[in-house]
């Protein structure tokens, strides 16, 4: 028995023996990694630090011997970087003297030299020999906090340069759905955010042109859009001009993209304006090369159609072939009075008007020619501002822009609305692209639920001979009339208009600001002379012999002249046989206004009625300081040239 219990006690001894050198080598091995962790690892306990490895030397800059039997709270800085005062942090923390363990929470420490450190520390309970110690795992994280700032600081920045940033910038997915919008985009395309925000492209019809749209989705999928031109759909349907360019962006590790958009509508309005008035520019030169021979060409046919007419019995069957020639010359003069009049848009018999009587005078003009299934309706809103301008003109601008809604309504029912109402324009005023500056003026509008127009449709419609009707069925120059008298009196017209949704003419005319000589009409009277003597001078041949006979059937004696020179030496040798002078404006080697100066050299009081194919305003203003008269456009019916020659030989207040 004895040997058995000192064997069992070898045993006993042996296994304890193990077990301290187990012990041993775990504390040695507990010490190596607690003093090579790169982790600063303290041990509290009853709140009192009681071992703490290398690394918390360095990360707190002071010695272990300095930290042992210290308080952790000892190394915080009075206000945390939260703004909370840390020892109340630090007494809420461990309510009731006892912290809740295990826990992690970050907290702003102490360093001599570099002042605060961020750390993320982790409170930990771990029992041994000692008792239950509280382990605190110091992690400094001061670099990635200084980083989210300056990440939350770049994010601010981005949003705010986002939101305040003139250009339209849009935050999207790769599929095209918005995410983000910023105010000039919302502001520019009239939506609200809540419309904007999850919609895609084709769930807001923002896209006027599908192969614009599909270029851009495209682009937007390889995140490559550079300076892509394309027109969108604003959401009260005006049609705005972008240059897109695109950017992938990475928000919070989230790859999305960034959209930012010019709005480039007023180059793009300059740009048509500018080609327009090159149009304008070579159709001027064309027609005032044209203008002078056609004139003349139609004068002699109108003159002998009417010659003949006078020679003929009523009853005569040749006469109907008369008219037939006059009612066809007289539609040629028309064409040519609009090619020449869109060409070089002039200010011509321009007053002070309030239009509300010539609106409903117009009005009942088109309802007595159109067709009853077609509704127009007129809406006013009074009192309309005091425009400059010539009435007759404004009324043929409604009425061609009523007959064109009229012909864009395929079907037999149909609705056309003009209104008229004052309009005043802001600063800021998107009107202002289209030249228009801050002021008051009287807004006119054409509207009709017709078949509408696509957008290369509307770029054209004010090109001369532009027509989308069938060849025979419309000369092309009804709007363009209309664009040339619009800016005649200083105003634009906008045209806004898509497939299936009729379309709207907008016309702004300024509010009066300036006095205006008012340039008398001439009157349709056929009065008679008394057998006065007139000088009747134009280089074409035909023409002078023409008017030298329908001046003699109205009373008159004539004697023409082809060459300016010859009539003004004629004058030269008698100048009381003349008594008034009727002279062509263009003539080679001497025009029909420096003619005009040098009789009035010789006859001073002389009568001058001057004829041309051109009117003008500068003309008017020339011819009257001359000393002129009158101005006759060419050619003339006998009527015209009646009542204008009688003119001549009535009282004259200079």
């Amino acid at each position: 028995m004895a040997f058995l219990r000192q064997s069992l006690g070898l045993v006993a001894r042996d296994r304890l023996i193990e077990e301290q050198r187990l012990a041993g080598e775990s504390v040695r091995i507990f010490r190596t990694l607690f003093e090579a962790s790169p982790l600063a690892i303290l041990l509290l306990e009853s709140g009192r630090v009681v071992d703490c490895n290398p690394a918390v030397v360095v990360l707190l800059g002071k010695q272990r011997t300095d930290l042992l039997g210290t308080r952790l709270e000892g190394c915080f800085p009075p206000i945390q970087s939260d703004g909370q005062e840390s020892m109340k942090r630090w007494a809420d923390q461990c309510e009731g003297g006892r912290m809740l363990i295990p826990q992690q929470s970050e907290w702003c420490l102490n360093h001599p030299i570099s002042g605060a450190i961020e750390c993320e520390v982790s409170f930990n309970r771990v029992i041994g020999v000692r008792g239950s110690l509280v382990q605190v795992i110091l992690q400094d994280i001061t670099a990635r906090k200084r980083f989210e700032i300056q990440l939350k600081e770049s994010e601010e920045r981005f949003l705010s340069a986002f939101e305040s940033s003139p250009a339209l910038a849009a935050i999207l997915t790769f599929e095209g759905v918005f995410l983000n919008v910023n105010q000039a985009f919302l502001r520019m395309l009239g939506f609200e955010l809540q419309e904007i925000s999850q919609q895609n492209f084709d769930d807001l019809k923002l896209w006027v042109n599908a192969r614009e749209q599909a270029r851009l989705s495209e682009a937007l999928a390889s995140a490559s859009a550079r300076n892509l031109e394309c027109q969108v759909r604003a959401k009260d349907g005006s049609i705005r001009t972008l240059l897109v360019s695109t950017e992938r962006l990475n928000v919070a590790g989230q790859f999305n993209l960034l959209m930012v958009a010019l709005d480039i509508s007023q180059r793009v309005q300059l740009e048509s304006q500018l080609r327009r008035r090159k149009t304008l520019e070579s159709v001027g030169l064309l027609s005032g090369g044209l203008a002078h021979d056609l004139n003349n060409i139609l004068g002699v046919i109108m003159g002998n159609a009417q010659l003949a007419q006078m020679d003929l019995p009523i009853e005569h069957s040749v006469n109907q072939s008369m008219r037939e020639i006059l009612q066809a010359s007289e539609r040629a003069v028309l064409l040519m009075r609009q090619l020449t009049d869109f060409a070089r848009p002039q200010s011509l018999g321009q007053r002070s008007l309030e239009l509300s009587t010539a609106l409903k005078e117009t009005l009942q003009l088109l309802q007595s020619a159109f067709p009853v299934t077609i509704t127009l309706r007129l809406e006013i809103k009074e009192p309309l501002p005091v425009v400059l301008g010539n009435e007759n003109q404004l009324k043929e601008v409604l009425v061609n822009l009523a007959t064109n809604a009229r012909q864009a309504i395929e079907s037999q029912l149909g609705n056309i609305l003009i209104s008229a109402e004052s309009h005043v324009i802001e600063a800021s005023d998107v009107l202002q692209l289209y030249g228009l500056g801050p002021g008051r003026y009287l807004r006119l509008k054409v509207t009709d639920d017709g078949k509408g127009m696509d957008p290369e449709m509307l770029q054209h419609i004010f090109d001369p001979f532009f027509t989308t009707r069938a060849p025979g069925l419309g000369s092309g120059m009804g709007l363009p009339t209309v664009y040339g008298i619009v800016q005649s009196h200083q105003g634009v017209i906008i045209a806004r208009s898509s497939l299936g949704h009729g379309a709207t003419f907008e016309i702004m005319i300024p509010e009066e600001n300036r006095e205006v000589r008012v340039t008398s009409q001439a009157s349709s009277k056929y009065p008679m002379g008394a057998g006065q003597f007139i000088f009747y001078i134009d280089d074409e041949t035909s023409l002078v012999s023409v008017a030298t006979i329908l001046l003699g059937r109205l009373g008159y004696g004539v004697q023409g002249f082809t060459n300016p020179q010859t009539a003004l030496e004629a004058l030269r040798v008698a100048p009381s046989v003349c008594q008034a002078v009727i002279t062509d404006l263009t003539m080679p080697n001497l025009s029909g206004l420096n003619l005009a100066v040098e009789i009035l050299k010789i006859c001073p009081d002389m009568p001058i009625l001057l004829s041309t194919g051109i009117f003008s305003e500068e003309l008017l203003i020339q011819a009257q300081e001359i000393g002129i008269r009158a101005v006759i456009s060419k050619p003339h019916t006998i009527e015209e040239l009646a009542s204008n020659v009688y003119s001549l030989f009535q009282p004259f207040k200079k």
